[in-house]
């Protein structure tokens, strides 16, 4: 139990906005793409599966966007991705609907954001070493891991180093971005201009 929530009775609710899928034009690859570079990856660690607790690494990983964090697309939640490419993304369930799980396709599940203690356990005779992000992986995520019997291995979050290699579609995207945003200055500067 997290001691937190225990003293903390007046928490605000867990954001409920609507789960959009980011299109591949703007995302540089396909979420089935991305999850095959992670596994890959995963197998060259030896790790059987990954804790993504990183809401930008969440949102990357599988073309997702969302309105949980103010001024940034992301979704809250957890993600699993095993070695042999099946997974859970835990949300609010709330933001479950058919169109995201026919989405996601067969070999990623969806389930509440509390539930990845149970996932865990039910997932122990498939998987005995799990990664968790060094940087944004908790104690309780750890103490989960080890609850269900499994070695918790604490590392680098795969999909920092592999976002950062952008495609030739992102690299666009972003000189695009450049263009508009130069333009919105100078649009501000000459009008700061016109005022004094």
């Amino acid at each position: 139990k997290n001691l937190i929530d225990t003293v903390w009775a007046d928490q605000p609710q867990r954001p409920t906005g609507t789960v959009e899928i980011f299109a591949e034009k703007f995302a540089g690859r396909t979420t089935a793409q991305k999850q095959s570079l992670i596994t890959a990856w995963l197998k060259n660690e030896g790790l059987d599966a990954f804790v993504f607790s990183a809401p930008d690494s969440i949102a990357w990983l599988f073309n997702l966007r969302s309105t949980d964090v103010e001024f940034t697309p992301l979704l809250l939640g957890y993600a699993l991705l095993t070695a042999q490419g099946s997974g859970t993304l835990f949300i609010e369930p709330a933001k479950i609907t058919s169109a995201l799980k026919t989405y996601l396709g067969e070999r990623i599940t969806l389930a509440a954001y509390d539930g990845v203690n149970a996932e865990l356990i039910n997932r122990k005779d498939e998987m005995k070493v799990v990664g968790v992000d060094r940087d944004t992986g908790s104690r309780w995520l750890v103490d989960c891991l080890k609850t269900a019997g499994f070695e918790a291995r604490i590392t680098g979050d795969p999909c920092t180093a592999i976002k950062a290699q952008k495609t030739k579609d992102e690299l666009a995207g972003v000189r695009d971005a450049h263009v508009r945003d130069g333009a919105a200055l100078v649009a501000l500067l000459q009008g700061v201009v016109q005022f004094l």
